[in-house]
Parts: structure tokens; sequence; C-alpha cells
């Protein structure tokens, strides 16, 4: 069992090796990003026969359970996007594509591995392993004063937060002897672990998996890393590391019934409301989009947050199917900046008259990270925001509400460029067959999940 649970790994780990010697090889270069997206497909296929038994593998280091299935399954899915998207970047495909597509699929395995740790230094040591990928990636353009300026503040930050959570893990491990979770809880059962220790232990654990998941305070690098890093990795981090960040804070914090006593239902409510307004607000005042969509991400780390401080079963369904959305939300937002190779909001201006079709798959993807019917994006607000309600959490489903009405501001700033400014920015559109296959894929998958929603639902 221990074997084929790592299939999905060993697949990713094998062909990552092919798509690095790949692209030193004249012949198999333009084959590299292909490779990866067989790669994450084959990983995919092997995927539910490695998920579903309950069990733990190599000694309690990882735990096979729906946990970790569902969020194994949500990352592979938003890698695929990614690679795809990478392959209609020219300034990716100018570069050492072997290495990239290399570092895409490392990144993929290290947060596989996170989700599945039942093991805090398991844990520790996957997303550092994320933390390390994720500095190279936003790096990658090292002749971009911008693309080094921003891996090098993601590398400070990243850096102190996590070293903040090893502090936080040998806590732990002082005062319990173990660092397997499962034993963690046993531990504490016994009523022999200094309580006051413990907390701020888990505190420190918080901080760092919150700068993975950009909640406040914890976010100030990240606009800077999604304006600096290459366009697609900007979509992965928003996507990749908040998944994996989501799911430790399940794993860690709320999956075991002694760990929901000690009320961090409360903190993650204060810190959902902190970090959904803020993200929002100061989103306002952006003109560069993929800052704007990096604020419009923190903002959405909050609304996400919100459904798991309910600390119940229907609020993680509600996390999990916002997520899901949210992929493909993000992916046709990212996707149509590097389709249309503008960053500046005043850029878009007459962008209906010039590309409409361009247009549309922004303006759909903007509305529904809006939160507008029919789209999905109202869909995955509505079922948080009833799960709220049903809790009783009053307070926090009028901010979300209020939140939303915020967001929608800066949103149609984008939209009201295209379709309203009587300008016209005439700059050439990157009209790659992939990328615009892809982004069609994204606006009919946005559509139809608005409209049919229980498609997903059963399957959470």
């Amino acid at each position: 069992m221990t074997i084929q649970f790592l299939y999905p790994e060993i697949i990713l780990f094998l062909l990552s090796l092919v798509a690095l010697i790949a692209g030193v090889t004249p012949s198999l270069r333009k084959f590299t990003g292909v490779i990866a997206f067989v790669a994450v497909l084959s990983a995919l296929s092997v995927l539910p026969a490695a998920s579903y038994n309950s069990t733990k593998a190599f000694f309690g280091l990882l735990q096979a359970d729906a946990l970790s299935a569902i969020f194994r399954l949500l990352i592979l899915m938003g890698t695929a996007f990614i690679i795809l998207l990478s392959l209609g970047e020219d300034k990716i495909q100018q570069k050492d594509t072997g290495e990239y597509y290399f570092f895409i699929l490392c990144l993929c395995l290290s947060m596989m591995l996170a989700v599945s740790s039942g093991n805090l230094m398991m844990i520790y040591i996957a997303v550092e392993a994320t933390s390390i990928i994720s500095y190279i990636l936003i790096a990658f353009f090292k002749n971009d004063i911008f693309s080094s300026e921003a891996g090098l503040k993601y590398f400070l930050f990243g850096a102190l937060s996590t070293g903040i959570m090893l502090y936080g893990v040998s806590m732990i491990y002082g005062l319990t002897g173990s660092l397997n979770i499962s034993d963690i809880v046993l531990a504490l059962h016994t009523g022999h672990v200094h309580w006051a220790a413990f907390i701020l232990a888990l505190v420190f654990i918080l901080t760092g998996i919150s700068f993975k998941c950009s909640l406040a305070p914890f976010y100030m690098a990240t606009p800077d890393a999604y304006q600096g890093a290459p366009t697609p990795v900007s979509l992965f981090l928003s996507i990749g590391p908040k998944a994996m960040g989501f799911a430790l804070l399940v794993r860690v914090f709320f999956h075991h019934p002694f760990f929901i006593a000690v009320h961090w239902t409360k903190l993650v409510e204060v810190l959902a409301m902190i970090t959904m307004t803020a993200g929002n607000f100061i989103a306002l005042k952006q003109t560069n989009v993929k800052r704007l969509l990096a604020y419009s991400s923190i903002a959405h780390a909050g609304f996400i947050l919100m459904a798991l401080s309910v600390g119940s079963t229907a609020g993680f369904k509600a996390m999990v199917f916002y997520l899901f959305i949210y992929v493909f939300m993000n992916v046709g937002a990212f996707g149509s900046v590097i389709l249309c190779q503008r960053e500046d909001i005043r850029q878009y201006a007459g962008l209906s008259r010039q590309n409409p079709l361009a247009a549309l798959i922004m303006a759909v993807s903007l509305l529904s990270l809006a939160g507008l019917p029919p789209l999905s994006g109202f869909m995955a607000k509505f079922v948080v925001i009833a799960v709220i309600v049903h809790a009783k959490m009053y307070l926090l489903a009028f901010i979300a509400v209020f939140n939303s009405v915020v967001a929608l501001f800066y949103y149609l700033r984008i939209v009201k460029a295209m379709y309203l400014s009587q300008e016209n920015v005439v700059k050439p559109i990157n009209a790659s067959v992939i990328l615009v296959m892809t982004l069609v894929l994204t606006v009919a998958a946005n559509i139809f999940l608005g409209l049919w929603p229980v498609t997903l639902m059963p399957h959470l």
C-alpha cells in the first residue's frame, strides 16, 4: 500500500527529470512542456487508486485519507492549468524551459507531500521545499530587476515565517515527545502537557501556514511576488500554496476534536474578517492588474478561511467547493493577462473592440471573482455564506457580503476600461491556440458550474 500511495509523486519525480534532461537536448527541448503535462495527467490517472484507503504510510509520516485525496487532486488540477498557460507564454518559451517545468513539477510534488503529511516535521520539510522552489520560480527572469526583487522579498518573508514555524514544531516536540499529530493528540489527553506553552507553539505554526495562505498580516510580500514573477507562476502561487496551506490548517487545527476544543474557530473568524477586508480595500487603489489580482487573492483567502471558521464538516465542504471554483476563476483572470500581455488597467481601454474574445474571457473571469450570478463565483460565495448563516455567525456573514460589494468596484474598473472607454489602446494579442482553448474551457466551467453547481457538490 505504501508504494501505491506514492505512485503520483513517483511519476512526477521521474518525469520531472525527463523534462530537465529534454531541456538540454536540442532535439527534445520543444517537448519539455508536453512532457510536464503528460506527467500531471499520468499522476491524475493513478491518484484514485492511491488515495482510497484511510491508512498511514511510512510510520505515520504520510496519511492516506479523504483530506489528502481532495487536495492532491486540487493541486494536480491547478498544475495542469499552469503548464497549459506556460505553453502560451512567449517569455517562458524563450528561456530554459527544461528547468522551468522541472521546478513546476517539483513544486507540485512538494505540495502533494505536504497535504498528505501526518507528522509536523514532514509538514515543515514539505513546506520549506515548496518555499525554496517558489523563490526560484518567482525570480526565474533573473535579468529582470522586478523579478529578482520579488524573489528576494518573498525569500526574506518566507524564511522568517518558516523559521517561526520550525520553532513552534520544536516546542511541541519538547512538550509532547512526538511529532506525529495523532501521538500529540494522545499526549494532550494525558493532561501532562503545559497548556500555555502548547498554545504558543500552535500560534507559531499558524504563523508559518498563514504566510502560504496570504492571510493578514502575513501577506506583505504577496503583491510584489505576483507582480515580479512570470504570470503563470503568479497564478500557481495563488492556487497551489493556498490549497496546501488550507489543507494544513485542517490537518493541524481542525482534524482532531481536541484541537477544535481550543476555540481556534474564534481566532480564525477574526483572521478571516481582517484578511478579506484588507485585501479588498487595498485592491481598490491598484492600477497594475497583477497587483490587483494579488490583493484579490488575499481577499479570497479570507473568504475561504471564513468557511473554515465554522469548524464543521459543512464548513470544510464549503471551503473545498470554493477552492475548486477559485481555480477556474483565477486561471481565467491570470490567463487573460498572459493572452493580452497588458498589466496596466489603462492598457485595457477599448479591448472589446480590438479583440472581443479576449475581452469576454477577462470579463467573465473577473465577474465570477466578484461573485455575480449566474457565474460559478456567485455559487461559491453563496454556499460559504449559507454555511455561516446556518452557524448563526451573522456578523461574519454581513462583513462577507459587504466585502463582496467592495470587490465589485475594482473588478468593474477593468471591465469598464474594456467595454466603455472611448480610448483605443492598440497592442498585439498573443493568440496561442493552446492558451485560447484553455481560457475558453475556464469560461465554460465558470458558466456551467454557476448554473449547475450540483455537478461538483456531490463529489465533495
